[in-house]
């Protein structure tokens, strides 16, 4: 199943984690592959209608290819139309893009919605939800949580691949494209934090 429900929570806070892994090689069996193109962040949001394998050919958005490492030397490109829809210098537009991470590694596939050893878990969620995963983080760490908000490759990069490299929780409030395609709704953000990291925050907190 590629969504993780507590049963023991009322059904309105119901937390629900979508899982993500990447791959080193393109799986032989290719029927979870999407027969149109689509970008990351609607694949997470229609993993009630199953997994998905998506590659750099079957992702639609040039700033996931980007995050994943599939799409290299295009950050000059990336920031010029960034600049246009942010009426912004193209040099801003290129650090903000610059702070977003990129995959370290070579991958040539993700698995959206795999009960497969995920690398990192993402979920919508509401304010109040994301301040006890914070709290939770807290318990474990003993600090404060540091957290970079872009706007930007928000559910890709700034929240999945940020866990990853970073192996942190990771919020960010989405971008244009990831509400208008990715399915999140008004009154969520989006987390994003590592498997392990799930499973220990989870020790502590019946309600992740």
């Amino acid at each position: 199943m590629s969504l993780i429900q507590q049963q023991n929570m009322p059904i309105e806070k119901t937390l629900k984690w979508t899982s993500i892994k990447f791959l080193k090689h393109v799986p032989p069996d290719l029927t979870l592959t999407p027969a149109d193109k689509v970008r990351f962040c609607e694949a997470v949001s229609r993993t009630s209608e199953g997994e998905w394998i998506l590659t750099r050919e079957t992702i639609c958005c040039a700033g996931a290819q980007r995050c994943f490492g599939w799409l290299k030397g295009a950050d000059r490109d990336l920031a010029w139309d960034l600049a246009e829809k942010l009426e912004v210098s193209a040099t801003t537009a290129g650090t903000t893009i610059a702070d977003v991470p990129i995959l370290p590694e070579r991958f040539d596939a993700v698995w959206v919605g795999t009960d497969t050893t995920p690398d990192v878990y993402v979920s919508y969620v509401p304010p109040e939800t994301a301040m006890r995963i914070v709290r939770t983080w807290q318990r474990i760490y003993g600090k404060s949580l540091p957290v970079n908000i872009s706007g930007i490759m928000s559910v890709c990069g700034s929240a999945v691949v940020n866990s990853y490299v970073n192996h942190t929780v990771s919020l960010t409030f989405g971008c244009p494209d990831s509400r208008r395609y990715g399915g999140i709704q008004p009154e969520q953000l989006v987390v994003a934090l590592p498997a392990d990291l799930l499973t220990k925050m989870r020790r502590l907190s019946e309600d992740l």
